[in-house]
């Protein structure tokens, strides 16, 4: 069972996470003092308290959806040097809060908060603080991403099943550039290639992935792939070095993997089991491993799964399955060394060490700070 199965029909869109991989997982150094305490593992989910890190670190947030209105939140953590983490603050959000796409340099964040149908505006402060700006209303708003120019906010409607572009003013502000058919039913999660000349989106309700060209003023133009898929996409990603793509299908429980070539076009390279309702996922800074979160979502039986990326995009699975309630967020830190998973119903993130072989040893559990961190809830913030 995946999340989707769990929500409202109007949370659902028709049947009912960066971006490219190299945006999705954005940030900025900032610096907090003291040692974090002993670490707790998460097999038995055993919460800790709120550690300190050690000396400097980084910033994740941690969306929470909460259905209801008016309980939704950001969580923000400070990342210690050891992969710990220690909460800062919250600010509210639309409920139904999904995917954060944040600007290159940092300093502008917007969240889709689908059951507002609405995309919430924050400035970035020096220390990964958010301060809201302005609401914008869209329909049923699910995947995020902002272009690698960080001149474009792309966001897909899933009950229209359109793709909205926006114009991201200097002062973070977005003016509505266009809006077109996403080439799918209910669409979910979309991918920008780190070059800006392509934009993949996967659908939820016809096992498809479709790739479009994008104009010069980032406005998505023709179609240049359609791809078969399995049913109910979830998290499609890219590598750094744009030539891979790949994207988690809960309904069959494996994952896709494209090479994209020259002209936009995909071809299939591999597809592996990825674990019951296989919904998040995460490729590494060195664009070497790919983990997915398989919520399985009602069992109680889910599972973080890991594999290495080779030379020509196949995946080999790495280091043994770690078994976790309802994972479904999924980010790594800055440098690779950590992994951070979000579970949707025992409302808690936790921390990871990634080993050489591709073992998850955890590292610390927190609350995640609200309710029902759900897909795409883990976003860090990186160089500014």
């Amino acid at each position: 069972m995946h999340l989707s199965s769990l929500l409202s029909p109007s949370e659902r869109g028709l049947r009912l996470h960066r971006p490219a991989a190299a945006i999705a997982v954005t940030a900025v150094a900032i610096t907090v003092a003291a040692i974090a305490p002993p670490a707790v593992g998460a097999a038995d989910h055993a919460v800790a308290p709120p550690a300190v890190p050690a000396a400097v670190g980084h910033t994740l947030y941690v969306t929470n959806s909460a259905r209801d209105a008016g309980e939704a939140n950001i969580t923000r953590f400070a990342i210690g040097n050891d992969g710990t983490l220690a909460r800062r603050d919250q600010v509210a959000v639309g409920h139904g809060a999904r995917g954060m796409a944040i600007t290159p340099g940092s300093r502008f964040a917007y969240v889709s908060a689908q059951l507002a149908n609405e995309v919430d505006v924050y400035r970035i402060g020096r220390d990964g603080a958010l301060t809201q700006i302005a609401t914008v209303p869209t329909p049923t708003p699910f995947g995020i991403a902002t272009s690698p120019d960080g001149r474009t906010l792309y966001v897909l409607n899933q009950d229209p099943g359109t793709l909205s572009a926006f114009a991201i003013q200097p002062d973070g502000m977005l003016i509505a550039r266009a809006v077109v058919s996403s080439g799918t039913a209910a669409p979910k999660d979309l991918a920008v290639t780190p070059d800006g000349r392509y934009i993949y989106i996967g659908d939820t309700g016809s096992a498809l992935l479709v790739g479009f060209a994008i104009g010069p003023d980032g406005v998505p133009l023709r179609p240049v792939a359609r791809a078969a898929i399995g049913p109910f996409s979830g998290e499609v990603l890219i590598t750094p070095d744009g030539r891979f793509l790949y994207v988690v299908c809960s309904d069959s429980a494996d994952i896709f993997g494209f090479r994209i070539a020259l002209n936009g076009g995909l071809t299939r390279v591999t597809r592996q089991p990825a674990g019951e309702g296989a919904e998040g996922a995460a490729v590494s800074p060195d664009g070497h491993r790919l983990y997915v979160a398989a919520g399985a979502l009602g069992s109680g039986r889910g599972e973080i799964v890991g594999f290495t990326i080779g030379s020509n995009g196949g995946l080999t699975p790495a280091g043994a399955p770690v078994p976790l309630h309802s994972p479904v967020g999924i980010a790594f830190g800055p440098n690779g060394r950590h992994l951070y998973v979000a579970e949707f119903t025992d409302n808690t993130v936790t921390a990871f060490a990634v080993g050489r072989s591709g073992d998850l040893t955890p590292v610390q559990t927190q609350p995640s700070g609200g309710i029902e961190p759900a897909f795409q809830a883990v976003t860090l913030l990186l160089d500014r």
